[in-house]
């Protein structure tokens, strides 16, 4: 599924119209538009405003359908080496 479908999918779902997470945003209803028909692809900072607004987070527009999220953290040790860490 594309990002405009699932943008939509979740819009739909919470039973939100495009005027109503254009005001959370602060972006246009009609750029939220066309985002979901992928006629416009948003940068990073607002693909961000998106997610808030749908209160989840950014990477769920990009997870596979019907697979387990992992969630990837980054650890800092004093020796200031990171280390990453998948958890499922």
């Amino acid at each position: 599924m594309d990002l405009g479908s699932r943008l939509r999918n979740l819009r739909r779902r919470q039973k939100m119209t495009l005027e109503k997470l254009a005001k959370r945003t602060g972006l246009t209803s009609s750029f939220l538009s066309q985002v979901e028909r992928n006629v416009a692809f948003p940068s990073v900072k607002s693909l961000r405003e998106i997610a808030s607004g749908l209160n989840t987070k950014v990477s769920c527009f990009f997870e596979e359908e019907g697979t387990k999220s992992t969630e990837i953290s980054c650890l800092l040790r004093k020796t200031r080496e990171k280390i990453l860490s998948t958890i499922n």
